[in-house]
């Protein structure tokens, strides 16, 4: 997608913030927008639990059923999430297969992903967890994509941000 129409899809993104949807299907929805704007196949939310030792897939795009909503990985450095979780910026992966850093990424390996982008999304200038965008086969990422995603992971932040707000008032 070009330049024009991922600015229309962060545009898109922060409509969301006054739609009635459950956390789930506006995360859902959210990253609909985001792979589209990406062209990828694969992506994923994944949310920080209270302990900080794991990240629970909230939403998915791509997966096989019973994913989002129940798939963990550790938020350790040991998974692409939970490093990424302590990363400023944008971790970019033009194929996972040729690392063997990570050693929790079975989820990764089931549905044979190669081309990877991931960002922390902060609430509150805090982590609250990670945005991943997937491609099943080797993928070059451009710094419009990078940005992008960076970009989209801000507004999600506030997204998820205005959402609880909402739903605590």
């Amino acid at each position: 997608m070009n330049d024009a129409g991922q600015r229309e899809a962060l545009d898109e993104l922060r409509g969301l913030s006054t739609s009635p949807l459950t956390q789930r299907d506006y995360l859902e929805l959210a990253l609909a927008i985001i792979c589209l704007g990406l062209e990828v196949p694969l992506g994923k939310v994944l949310e920080l639990d209270r302990d900080g030792k794991l990240l629970l897939v909230r939403a998915g795009i791509g997966w096989r059923q019973g994913i989002a909503g129940y798939a963990t990985v550790a938020a350790n450095t040991t998974s692409i999430a939970g490093y990424t979780l302590r990363q400023t910026g944008v971790v970019v992966f033009d194929d996972v297969k040729e690392t063997s850093r990570f050693t929790d990424a079975h989820l990764l390996r089931s549905h044979d992903v190669r081309g990877t982008l991931a960002t922390r999304i902060s609430r509150k200038g805090k982590p609250w967890g990670v945005l991943t965008i997937h491609e099943q086969r080797r993928r070059r990422f451009s710094s419009q994509e990078i940005q992008f995603l960076k970009d989209a992971a801000v507004e999600l932040g506030t997204l998820i941000e205005a959402k609880e707000a909402l739903s605590t008032s």
